[in-house]
């Protein structure tokens, strides 16, 4: 594979992680709601804690850097946090 192949497919793959975080962040409408309903506060440090301490692992399986996949995932987060803000009001 060429050059200009390899980049063709880090973009094919660029564009499945955008689509990925569109389907991931669709899903917060429901979540504020289910939140709301059961007076949970936008902020889970316990499912944050979680969430961090799965991907870590799963990155260490993978044999990608844990603290490349920590930074990504607390962005993440933070956009998500965002969003249910929006939601929220």
């Amino acid at each position: 594979m060429d050059l200009e192949e390899q980049r063709k497919e880090i973009d094919i793959i660029d564009n499945k992680i955008i689509k990925l975080l569109k389907k991931r962040f669709s899903l917060l409408e429901d979540i504020v709601k289910y939140k709301k309903e059961n007076n949970l506060s936008i902020y889970q440090s316990n499912r944050e804690e979680e969430v961090l301490n799965v991907r870590k692992n799963l990155a260490k399986v993978e044999g990608l850097s844990e603290d490349f996949i920590e930074t990504i995932f607390i962005k993440i987060m933070e956009e998500s946090k965002n969003i249910q803000k929006k939601y929220y009001n």
